[in-house]
């Protein structure tokens, strides 16, 4: 029974970590990163380790109050959308939040570094000017849009895919394939 605990215990802090991590999460999302994990989940919930919002989103208990009435960072729920559709292949050792532009950045099981950043319609120009001043060797970014006429706009350097935001809140890919 004592072994049983320690790994149920040991599932649940990774949970509640990257609850931590990226502080607002939906169902859907815990669920894509964590498949196998949904008993565990569901036990967070019921323990109020993790709260979950009426709209739909998690935040970690400690958080309840006054950020409660935040309104959640749209960007970072669209990429951690994104995380969670690299995380179901597999291909993701380890990710985090990054520094902005960026929203997240992750290394795959090759090696590769990635950053997912979020282009806001209208924001091209200023996300090209900062990416002009920083040194992006081998970093390859997964550049999510609102509309299709943003990718002519940007001159980010490693483009490796486009990820569009559908109206009905579902992303779809354009570009070659991240690793």
């Amino acid at each position: 029974m004592k072994i049983f605990d320690k790994k149920f215990e040991n599932r649940t802090k990774e949970i509640l970590n990257l609850v931590d991590e990226y502080e607002v999460i939906k169902y859907d999302q815990l669920i894509k990163i964590f498949p196998k994990r949904i008993r565990e989940i569901e036990v967070l919930i019921k323990k109020e380790r993790i709260y979950k919002s009426p709209d739909g989103m998690y935040i970690r208990a400690k958080l309840i109050g006054r950020e409660k009435m935040q309104k959640p960072d749209k960007e970072l729920i669209a990429a951690l959308n994104v995380l969670g559709d690299f995380i179901s292949t597999g291909r993701v050792s380890y990710h985090t939040t990054a520094d902005p532009p960026a929203k997240i950045s992750f290394v795959t099981t090759k090696g590769s570094y990635y950053e997912i950043v979020y282009v806001a319609f209208g924001h091209e120009v200023m996300v090209n000017a900062m990416y002009k001043k920083k040194s992006m060797d081998e970093v390859k970014h997964i550049v999510i849009i609102e509309d299709v006429i943003q990718n002519k706009k940007l001159k980010i350097p490693g483009i490796a895919r486009f990820a569009l935001i559908m109206p009905d809140g579902n992303i779809e890919y354009a570009g070659k394939s991240a690793e």
